[in-house]
């Protein structure tokens, strides 16, 4: 969007929003977060690698979670009379003119639908699974909505509560899976490529813009070149992977996040789903600790190419390295140098012959599911998660497909294509516009005009036909009483109301007797729902209602 041009005008302004932090696994599959970034929110790192490359962009960014439930919450640094600075609330979906949606659970996808449903928005719809990946638009009183038709059921979570605040062991096991991928797939890779073409390997990387992709390819290369290559040396690589995954990070959230810590609204931050973690110091008496440094350090040797070693050399290599521990603690080396020159790097190639590993969980001698096992009980440990064995692991741990940055990147240019339209397009024509679905592995790639909205029929509306980006404003004044809004529909739908409702409480009913309801039907409707709900109605908020008619040619009860 920023190379696009969007929202670069006097009037123009893009709101990002995401909760979850950056993790490191994050960095192989988008172009916008560096090694720097880990820690940090996902949205205010993105928001400002977006400014640099186009300084006219306007953004403004939110940690705040999308859906129906989510508290409203201020934005550091903006004006709360600004859309958007109070919550996701009428104001702030009234400001818009399109929702390009990236989201990643079925949930969240729903709340934006029906809000761009019901406020007459276009939406650009967009996911990816593995080689896979689907784009749909939706366009007011035209097309169907991502609702229209049932996904179904969903085998993961939001990625911003795996990734931050896990409760499942479905949660531990996909945060093993990524980590997995970074150390033992894409680092080895660029290793691999540095040790062939050296220098140049890396200016490619640069030049193509893919900052994170060349940060972690620099990593990989400077982390392989600070000790030799010794079994000894990828046992202490663990032992410190062990501490920075399972005690620093996890002391480095507490220091973030304190026990004590309240949400804006005054509410425990640690409180519900969200656990508070321990931090777990390496104990080389837990059994789980020292699987963890045994399968991590096998993995890293075969990545390097070093000869496998037996369980003999592996014991008197993990009994040096435990009692260097002892000895001097565990040290991360976070300052990298200059990388080797030409000459340096031609000698380390005659000792490495680095090669990915490609996961396998049906292979029980290849180690995969031994490391990715003791990743998520240790992980699952912190959180006081129960621990899955080995056999349920590799059940829940086969189900999980990777994300991949070439499927993210075609889907998001067949967005921009549709983005491109509407920017275009004086009045909104479906057969303009197109959805796609692709699968890189075949390779297909198929597309299509979008689905045109259902219409119902209904005798007595105007048309007589509605469908659901149908509705019906009413302007009457806040003093219309829910006896004439009854009275005022009927009249409009020349159709009788068997009910109205408001976020799922009836406020009138044809099938209630009269004498029930007599007492409400002469009070104003703003008051109505707020003794049906308990809350105080914004003041500047309209109130959206829900009428169901009774239609009496198929003798049924029609939701409007």
């Amino acid at each position: 969007l920023a190379q696009m041009g969007v929202a670069c005008g006097a009037g123009g302004l893009i709101h990002l929003t995401d909760m979850d932090s950056i993790e490191r696994s994050n960095l192989n599959r988008q172009f916008l977060f560096r090694p720097t970034d880990v820690g940090r929110l996902k949205s205010e790192c993105a928001a400002a690698a977006c400014a640099e490359l186009n300084p006219a962009l306007r953004i403004r960014h939110y940690a705040r979670r999308v859906g129906a439930d989510a508290a409203p919450s201020g934005v550091v640094g903006d004006d709360e009379h600004e859309p958007g600075a109070r919550g996701f609330d009428e104001r702030f979906w009234h400001s818009l003119d399109v929702t390009i949606n990236a989201l990643d659970n079925v949930e969240a996808r729903m709340y934006v639908d029906s809000q761009c449903v019901l406020h007459g928005l276009p939406l650009l719809e967009s996911g990816t699974s593995g080689t896979k990946g689907n784009t749909q638009v939706v366009l007011p009183n035209l097309t169907a909505s991502y609702g229209s038709s049932v996904d179904p059921p969903e085998p993961a979570v939001p990625v911003c509560t795996l990734k931050s605040f896990p409760y499942q062991i479905e949660h531990t096991l996909q945060w093993a899976r990524d980590t997995f991928e970074g150390e033992f797939a894409h680092a080895p890779e660029s290793l691999r490529n540095w040790l062939e073409h050296g220098d140049a390997f890396l200016a490619s990387l640069r030049d193509e813009g893919g900052s994170g992709a060349y940060e972690v390819a620099v990593e990989a290369v400077a982390v392989a070149t600070l000790t030799p290559p010794t079994l000894r040396s990828c046992l202490q690589w663990a032992l410190e992977r062990f501490s920075d995954w399972f005690d620093r990070s996890i002391r480095a959230l507490l220091e973030q996040y304190p026990p004590e810590h309240k949400t804006d609204e005054g509410a425990r931050f640690w409180a519900g789903s969200r656990r508070m973690p321990t931090p777990t110091p390496f104990d080389p008496q837990k059994r789980t600790h020292t699987e963890f440094v045994r399968a991590a350090a096998t993995l890293r040797a075969r990545t390097l190419g070093l000869p496998p070693a037996d369980a003999a050399a592996m014991d008197a290599a993990l009994g040096d390295a435990l009692q260097t521990l002892r000895k001097m603690g565990v040290a991360v080396a976070r300052t990298r140098g200059p990388l080797p020159d030409a000459a340096a790097r031609r000698r380390l190639a005659q000792q490495l012959s680095p090669c990915a590993e490609s996961f396998e969980k049906d292979d029980d001698a290849n180690g995969h599911m031994a490391f990715i096992t003791a990743t998520s009980n240790l992980r699952a440990a912190n959180y006081g998660i129960p621990p899955a064995d080995a056999h349920r692991s590799k059940l829940i741990a086969g189900r999980i497909v990777p994300a991949i940055a070439t499927t993210t990147a075609a889907v998001v240019g067949l967005i921009a294509i549709e983005l491109l339209k509407l920017a275009c397009g004086r009045t909104l024509d479906a057969e303009r516009f197109r959805n796609a679905f692709l699968n890189l592995a075949l390779p297909l790639f198929a597309f299509s005009e979008p689905e045109p909205a259902e219409e119902h029929s209904m005798p007595g509306l105007a048309g007589g036909t509605y469908t659901l980006w149908s509705k019906i404003e009413v302007d009457e004044g806040a003093s219309l009483t829910l006896r004439e809004l009854v009275d005022l529909l009927e009249g409009r739908l020349g159709a009788e109301v068997s009910m109205l409702s408001y976020a799922g409480m009836a406020l009138y009913s044809s099938v209630v007797p009269p004498k029930m309801q007599q007492a409400w039907l002469p009070v104003g409707v703003e008051q109505v729902v707020e003794a049906a709900s308990g809350k105080k109605l914004p003041s500047s908020s309209a109130v959206q209602l829900q009428v169901s008619l009774y239609d009496e040619e198929n003798d049924e009860d029609v939701d409007a």
